[in-house]
Parts: structure tokens; C-alpha cells; sequence
């Protein structure tokens, strides 16, 4: 028996190096109102926000477009737009 990456509402998918976990078919990557990429966009993880972004899964727009909210108090809303 291995690890489960989904553990602890799949916080392992929060981590920059996520790519292999969303390969997983128990990670769900929009748990908690999509925290994943509203946690990536908050700490300016842009490469973990472009692969949460190709997942059809995950909505960028999730908790009134939170994402997107927080990258612009942080100037930094361009680059997630850009992705």
C-alpha cells in the first residue's frame, strides 16, 4: 500500500512540483472551492497555476474569482491572464 496524495483534502497538490500527483486519479484538484490554484496564485506558484489551469477540473473563477482577485492586489494578475 503506498501513499495516498489525496490526504488532508489533497494538500500534496498545493506543492510546486504537483504535475505527477494531478496524474492521480484520487487527487481532485478543486477541493475545497478550488483552494489549489487559489493557494498557487496567492504565493505567485505561476508554473503550478498554468498546470492546475490545463486540468478541466479546476475553475479558475471559483469563490468569486478569488485567483484573479488576489494576484491583482499583488500586481501580479497579467501573468496569470497571460497563462
Amino acid at each position: 500500500m503506498g501513499l495516498d496524495p489525496s490526504l488532508k483534502d489533497n494538500e500534496a497538490i498545493r506543492n510546486p512540483n504537483s504535475k505527477v500527483l494531478l496524474q492521480d486519479s484520487r487527487v481532485e484538484p478543486s477541493t475545497k472551492s478550488n483552494e489549489a490554484i487559489r493557494y498557487a496564485s496567492i504565493c505567485s506558484h505561476y508554473k503550478v497555476v498554468k498546470l492546475l489551469l490545463k486540468d478541466a477540473r479546476v475553475d479558475l473563477c471559483a469563490q468569486n474569482n478569488y485567483a484573479l482577485k488576489y494576484a491583482s492586489m499583488n500586481n501580479e494578475a497579467q501573468k496569470i491572464i497571460k497563462l
